[in-house]
């Protein structure tokens, strides 16, 4: 795959996220539904093992299949599943966030409560996968997504098992082991059935390390780690984690079992054992806490909700002064004018993606040639910025308008309704990609200043102070 491919005429791959279970995964844009996806590729070299490509694909459909009947708000949504130049491709909802596996890279240990909840997700999806005679088989921090709404999406059903098909071998046909060493059961190791608490097992490994910042076991070959995993105690979480209740360690050791038939009965009830340690957890580190984590949903329900608002009023008084137009300025002015006239075409269709891509390819032309600080281009980015807020796409909007605020500060004015408004703006982007402590602080600026400006009683100081308090976990 490359940059720029149409896929059976409808997704068009944009950018490269990184390899999946059996493939490559690009991020993409369906031009009939004008949303980003992601699309999924299987690759014919470097696959498990020496397995054949036909029978990847039958795993791959398989996963499309598995993946589409888990109707949960944890598992990403399959839209479309097919073949275009004889590569079979899977289309899916693009997951925004992080994976568990750079959270803990960039965080270490986490917070129980934290832990607590998003293995209370984890288990949610898990127990909806289990009373569908499903069993995900390769649960690890890679494949678990933690979103900035603070929400897990569990990814990468590509080896999952269905309980009542005949294809339970734990093997490819070359003998490879189907997992993740550092995440497998004892029983994957050995050729035992498998079952629910297969995964339960895995889950125990990922909870010890969101909590003791390293896997329960590690080895420098699959088969130390196969070893450890099917003859060794886990090393105990109280002397590194002290602070964890004793309930919470006792229950990841449980998981730890090494017979499945002494690990929890099933998801639901590591779920319930898991859902008191979220709400102590955060009493513990306060509200703000709360507003920023996994354990928001808990608090939080499907929230907040986004706040509405008038839009920012049209200038007024005298327009800023024109700036000189280089030679050959007009023509760049004029086409820059008409490619907006596109633009506004094309979100009157809902195709609002599509024209942010190309407005945002008419910015770059006409900053080229007229400057990126000549009033006609000025316009045309904030115009830019409320494309991509209209398609949800607030990293790109965050970006544009903190490159626009200084010009547009200089065309206005410091206290001009455009600029307050980009400013506003700023701090909603940030803290919908999950940058909360940038957007208090953009809050906490913008309370002052307008304080200042119009007094206490305004009605924007009090819209922005609620936001603020909802931020800090004081208020919703």
């Amino acid at each position: 795959m490359r940059e720029g491919m149409l896929i059976a005429d409808r997704y068009e791959v944009t950018a490269a996220i990184g390899p999946g279970g059996m493939g490559e995964v690009w991020e993409g844009y369906d031009r009939r539904l004008d949303r980003r996806v992601a699309v999924k590729f299987i690759r014919r070299t470097g696959l498990l093992g020496e397995v054949d490509y036909e029978q990847a694909v039958r795993r791959f459909a398989r996963e499309a299949r598995v993946t589409a009947k888990l109707e949960h708000p944890g598992v990403p949504t399959v839209f479309d599943l097919g073949s275009h130049d004889g590569e079979t491709y899977l289309a899916m909802q693009l997951v925004i966030g992080r994976t568990l596996k750079d959270v803990i890279a960039e965080q270490g240990p986490l917070p129980g409560a934290w832990a607590a909840a998003i293995g209370a997700q984890v288990c949610s999806v898990l127990a909806t996968a289990h009373a569908g005679s499903m069993i995900h088989r390769d649960l690890k921090p890679s494949n678990l997504m933690l979103c900035p709404d603070g929400s897990v999406k569990v990814l990468d059903f590509g080896i999952a098992a269905l309980l009542d098909a005949v294809d339970l071998t734990r093997l490819t046909t070359t003998g490879q082991l189907l997992g993740t060493p550092a995440y497998m059961a004892p029983e994957q190791f050995t050729g035992e059935e498998l079952g629910p608490a297969t995964d339960l097992y895995a889950l125990g490994c990922v909870l010890y390390e969101l909590l003791a910042g390293q896997p329960p076991f590690g080895a420098d070959h699959p088969f130390q780690l196969m070893r450890r995993h099917q003859q060794q105690a886990p090393p105990a979480l109280a002397p590194v984690r002290p602070d964890l209740p004793a309930a919470l360690a006792e229950l990841v050791g449980q998981l730890l079992a090494k017979s499945a038939p002494e690990r929890p009965a099933h998801a639901g009830e590591v779920y319930l054992r898991l859902l008191p340690h979220v709400a102590e957890g955060a009493e513990r580190t306060g509200g703000s806490a709360v507003a920023q984590g996994p354990t928001r949903p808990y608090h939080y329900p499907l929230g907040p909700l986004p706040v509405l608002r008038a839009a920012p009023k049209p200038p007024s008084g005298p327009s800023p002064a024109p700036q000189p137009v280089p030679a050959g300025g007009g023509a760049a002015a004029q086409a820059l004018q008409r490619q907006q006239q596109d633009v506004v075409e094309l979100v009157g269709e809902g195709r609002v993606t599509e024209a942010g891509e190309v407005l945002a390819e008419a910015v770059r032309a006409a900053a080229a040639s007229l400057g990126p600080s000549a009033a006609e281009v000025v316009d045309a980015r904030l115009a830019l910025a409320r494309v991509y807020l209209l398609a949800g796409d607030h990293r790109r909007a965050l970006a544009v308008q903190q490159e626009l605020l200084p010009d547009l500060a200089r065309h206005y004015g410091e206290e001009h309704s455009l600029v307050w408004g980009t400013r506003r703006s700023i701090a909603e982007c940030q803290s919908a990609i999950g940058d909360h402590a940038r957007a208090r602080a953009e809050l906490r600026e913008l309370v002052a200043a307008r304080v200042q400006q119009v007094g206490p009683a305004d009605s924007q100081v009090r819209e922005l102070r609620a936001e603020l308090a909802r931020l800090e976990g004081t208020g919703r």
